[in-house]
């Protein structure tokens, strides 16, 4: 499952359904979820930026 973290409070969660989730669980607040990337994901993008 895909992991999130809100930008407004910082908690970080997966949540146990596949929906994308529009509100953080913790502050309430909408549209500050972000899918958390993992040290591969950045690599991987830093990489496609040297390619291009």
């Amino acid at each position: 499952m895909t992991r999130y973290y809100c930008t407004a409070c910082g908690y970080k969660f997966e949540p146990k359904t596949d929906r994308v989730p529009q509100v953080c669980p913790y502050c309430g607040r909408r549209g500050t979820l972000v899918k958390e990337g993992s040290a591969q994901d950045l690599l991987n993008e830093l990489d496609e930026m040297d390619d291009g």
